[in-house]
């Protein structure tokens, strides 16, 4: 059956009703003066096109002569015209049918200009034929004739050729051959149309490549927007050149060769270069073909360019000129193009495709199915529009039953998938069989780890195959793609590539180890979210990644940033959109001590991250605790909080930016709170009393005026309470040493010139804050605070007075060595006095630096 035989039936039906068109308009109005028939627009055009027909006729004024060059819309406008002048029946008949001869007028166009038609193009010819051929009143003599030779004969349009009245549409030379989906219009496609149009009219590729596997409707599509952009106005193209390398073509029995063939890209630029300069034979047609798209403004649509594909192609299309395109159909697509991929049709599209066919090849058995049984067959044919049009092209035949021929699919698989899989490289076909046995779809990362790839190997095989639609890349979750393997690719490795069982073996246990280094890790996060060493994980994808990361953190903690660092890189690449290895580096950076890139890794996990309330809490502590930008800072807490708003760390946090920022009652009023919720831990209470320490200690240090000293008081006695609350065990030796400098602090400024209400506070709180640390420690009752009189430069000693007695210091007796060499003149500190020897200051002991 010819693969036109939709556009021919068509065209036979549209030329009979043209002609009875202008044998009615003859009939019952051909005595009619011209003048009054035509208007000046109209008769100026059908005298231009007699004119142009070279008949020797010089009568241009009656109406007879002048109808045969009468288009279908002029005949439509002509009738409705001189509707009054036909038979009452057929003038009724007429009016009914007014909107569907209208509608055939764009059908009768395609079908001029040789355009493939569109979804529903046939019934609609056809019935209006029908109904039109019952208008009574008139004979139709030519559309009745031609419907009895469709009925007896429907091959006989074969023999016809096209020639309907056509002005020229196109000021576009092309050689764009007639479309091979006639019989259905081209099914679905609507969004890969309008993109494919909107890229060669205006997008600034100068290659374009429509990818998908055999027989998906790359060359229709191709073809179908090819045919659009000539006919549009604003076509940039002054020429449209077509060249197919397709090499094979798929029967009901076999895959054929097609004889004469290009077998190689050389072949595609000689017939190229034949195309668009004649065939007088080019000494070097890849620069001829250069140098027409240089100086003409020519699309250049290379069909089925995989088979010949090698460097010469990719030299080619890497220089295309300005102001020319490359189209290219591949099952898999090249570097620096922009690439558009065909997926399989949906299931109502397939289903569609289906029923469209076998009506047109008048299938009966696959026309009268149901639709359940109709979307049973196509899902088995995975929605793939060739293997659809061999379903029913091998049940026309009626060799084979339906059941049958699908259990022949290995045909189908084989001419769709074979090429494109012998071209690829060793570690594509090992991601391939990785998918294969690990079933469902992967990240990049579970890629990686399954067969031992680093992250550039990973993606350069995932890449390549990608190009090839043997696997389909979906989103798993916010800035990550998984890959998966194709229904069609699945079908095909299974039944051409096997795994073997070693390979299966090997898979499933990478699969087992790193189903357990994410189930430890997970575990690790849920026991502590806000441990800086601990790692959030989405979904199994992020396992790899979330290892490598766990042995970057372990290198940190040993000193060795770079080699942690390279860690992190590696992750980032194997999960461009996991938010961790941004935050890890992060946090590594800042042991480091390189603010500056640590302040540009959070900031890149903030933005990847909407909802994680863990990368905005550790940002906010870097910003705070390194006093880069607290107000920044708080704010990332806030928002930390307001995405876990149970979170006490979170809250303490918050508390230790308000004091950073001397936002002291907000600070202490958090803290109090805080420290009365029944659910705080031990850490949360120690770092609550630390931020009233803080709070207090700012406020004595700036106590001079009354008010001062009120705010002072007030909040020594929000430190008192609190200290009362907490549990003995938080008051560890620190707190307990400034609980005995604000004691001291608070005696000692009662008695001095301060208001009667601020000495009774500050009373009051000394004896609170004694008798708490007699609770918390009853040897601590020893405890002195005293000041740094003197320390010798280059010496290890100096003298402490506490109390107008001086005591020695060495350096040995600090709790903190280093801190001896911090310290200086007037610096507070907190110690045990020795024992007194005669002629010697008594020494100090376990010294605390406070102040």
């Amino acid at each position: 059956m010819s693969s036109n035989l939709s556009s021919l039936t068509c065209y036979a039906l549209i030329r009979a009703i043209e002609h009875d068109l202008r044998t009615l308009l003859s009939t019952f109005c051909g005595e009619h003066p011209v003048e009054q028939v035509f208007d000046a627009a109209m008769l100026a055009k059908t005298i231009e096109r007699r004119l142009n027909d070279r008949r020797k006729q010089t009568d241009h004024t009656s109406l007879t002569a002048l109808l045969p060059y009468v288009d279908f819309g002029d005949a439509l406008a002509l009738m409705n015209k001189l509707r009054p002048f036909f038979p009452e029946d057929t003038r009724e008949g007429l009016v009914s049918l007014r909107k569907a001869l209208e509608g055939a007028i764009p059908v009768r166009n395609r079908v001029a200009h040789s355009r493939p038609l569109e979804l529903g193009d046939l019934p609609k010819i056809v019935d209006l034929a029908e109904e039109l051929s019952g208008v009574a009143g008139f004979p139709w003599p030519e559309l009745n004739s031609t419907q009895r030779q469709l009925a007896e004969n429907p091959a006989f349009v074969i023999s016809l050729r096209p020639d309907l009245r056509k002005d020229r549409q196109s000021a576009v030379s092309h050689n764009l051959p007639d479309a091979d989906f006639d019989e259905t219009g081209l099914l679905g496609r609507r969004v890969n149309r309008a993109e494919l149009l909107d890229e060669l009219l205006h997008g600034p590729w100068p290659v374009v490549s429509l990818l998908g596997e055999g027989g998906i409707g790359k060359t229709a599509l191709a073809l179908q927007v090819a045919y659009d952009l000539v006919d549009h106005p604003e076509c940039p193209f002054e020429i449209v050149v077509w060249t197919t390398a397709k090499s094979e073509v798929l029967t009901t029995s076999e895959i054929k060769r097609i004889p004469g063939a290009i077998q190689d890209s050389m072949g595609v630029f000689e017939r190229t270069a034949t195309q668009l300069a004649g065939p007088a034979g080019a000494e070097n047609p890849i620069a001829e073909v250069r140098t027409y798209l240089s100086e003409f403004r020519t699309l250049l649509i290379l069909d089925n360019l995989e088979t010949v594909m090698d460097e010469r192609v990719l030299d080619f299309i890497v220089r295309v000129p300005r102001g020319s395109k490359v189209l290219i159909t591949s099952r898999f697509g090249v570097k620096d193009q922009r690439g558009i991929n065909l997926a399989p049709l949906d299931e109502k599209e397939a289903t569609h495709l289906l029923r469209s066919l076998a009506r047109a090849r008048r299938v009966s058995s696959l026309a009268s199915l149901t639709g359940e049984e109709a979307s049973h067959y196509v899902q088995r044919m995975n929605r793939h529009p060739g293997f659809i049009k061999w379903f029913v092209a091998g049940v026309e035949l009626g060799r084979e039953s339906p059941e049958q021929l699908l259990r022949k699919e290995d045909l189908v698989l084989d001419f769709c998938m074979r090429n494109v899989f012998d071209q690829l490289s060793a570690d594509a076909r090992t991601l391939l069989q990785s998918l294969l046995i690990a079933t469902g779809s992967h990240t990049r990362a579970e890629l990686a780890f399954l067969n031992g790839f680093d992250a550039a190997r990973t993606e350069t095989a995932a890449y390549e195959l990608l190009r090839t639609n043997f696997v389909t890349q979906m989103a798993a979750g916010v800035h990550r793609d998984a890959l998966a393997l194709s229904d069609f690719a699945r079908k095909y490795m299974r039944k051409n590539h096997p795994p073997t069982l070693d390979q299966q073996r090997h898979i499933s246990a990478r699969q087992r180890e790193l189903i357990k280094i994410g189930g430890e890790l997970q575990y690790a996060h849920s026991r502590n979210p806000y441990a800086p060493d601990t790692l959030e994980i989405r979904d199994p994808g992020d396992f790899h990644a979330a290892g490598q990361l766990r042995i970057a953190l372990d290198d940190a903690a040993a000193g060795q940033f770079s080699d942690s660092i390279e860690r992190c890189i590696q992750a980032r690449a194997l999960a461009p959109g996991y938010p961790e290895p941004h935050r890890v580096m992060g946090y590594i950076f800042d042991l480091a001590n390189n603010l500056s890139e640590a302040q540009n890794s959070y900031q890149n996990a903030v933005e990847m991250s909407s909802t994680s309330p863990y990368v905005r809490y550790f940002y906010g502590r870097f910003l705070v605790t390194n006093q880069l930008n607290p107000y920044e800072g708080l704010r990332m807490l806030q928002e930390a909080h307001e995405l876990d708003p149970d979170s006490l760390l979170v809250e303490v946090g918050i508390a230790q930016a308000h004091l950073e920022l001397e936002a002291y009652n907000e600070a202490t009023q958090l803290a109090m709170d805080l420290l009365k919720r029944p659910d705080i831990t031990y850490n949360a209470e120690w770092d609550c009393i630390c931020v009233l320490l803080g709070a207090v200690e700012a406020l004595v240090r700036r106590a001079e005026s009354p008010a001062s000293h009120d705010s002072a008081a007030r909040m020594i006695a929000r430190l008192v309470e609190a200290v009362e609350l907490v549990n003995v065990a938080v008051l560890d030796a620190y707190v307990l040493d400034m609980c005995l400098f604000f004691e001291h602090w608070a005696r000692r400024t009662a008695r001095s010139n301060v208001s009667s209400s601020a000495a009774q506070a500050y009373a009051a709180a000394a004896s609170r804050l004694r008798e708490r640390r007699r609770q918390a420690d009853p040897n601590h009752m020893e405890r002195l605070v005293g000041t740094i009189k003197s320390k010798p430069l280059d010496k290890t000693f100096g003298f402490i007075v506490a109390d107008s007695q001086e005591y020695f210091l060495h350096e040995k007796a600090m709790d903190d060595p280093n801190h001896f060499y911090e310290i200086d003149i007037n610096s507070t500190v907190a110690f045990y006095p020795g024992q007194h020897t005669a002629g010697n200051r008594p020494p100090a002991r376990n010294v605390r630096w406070l102040l």
